[in-house]
């Protein structure tokens, strides 16, 4: 969505997973837990140039909703014990973060490194949780009027 000339929001409705896995040497245990979220990104994108193109920057907050959750724990012996959907009963299933990034445009195409933490809803003190770095890949659809103008370049 466009702001200004150099500025533009972006909204990015996405599902997440994101896990985590232990090991303990010790009583030779494993733990890993994966949790599923249904997040919502406003990124606020700022361009450098005032030229179509060219690099930029991003950051924004986002909001997510645990929609799975899994946890397997499993012992040296190679039994498992396997909980779906662990934090049913949690009340807490509302996520924030931010979100900071830089990338490139060019055309239609535009790629971006990201890099977002969120704050756990499962703890009584807010803390930083976990951390994901993403690479991300766009392609703008071409406004109607741009599809337009450039059949009419090639007519001429």
């Amino acid at each position: 969505m466009p702001w200004t000339e150099q500025a533009s929001f972006l909204i990015e409705p996405m599902y997440i997973a994101k896990g985590s896995y232990v090991r303990n040497a010790v009583s030779q245990q494993s733990n890993s837990k994966r949790l599923g979220f249904v997040e919502l990104p406003i990124i606020l994108k700022l361009s450098i140039s005032k030229d179509k193109g060219g690099v930029f920057l991003s950051g924004g907050i986002m909001g997510g909703y645990l929609v799975t959750s899994k946890q397997v724990v499993r012992q040296n012996n190679g039994s498992a014990l396997v909980s779906n959907d662990y934090l049913a009963g949690s009340r807490r299933r509302f996520q924030y973060g931010v979100a900071l990034g830089a990338g490139f445009d060019k055309g239609n195409f535009s790629f971006e490194a990201r890099a977002q933490t969120s704050l756990s809803p499962f703890n009584p003190v807010y803390q930083a949780q976990n951390l994901l770095i993403g690479l991300h890949f766009t392609y703008y659809i071409p406004k109607k009027a741009d599809r337009d103008k450039k059949k009419d370049e090639v007519v001429e």
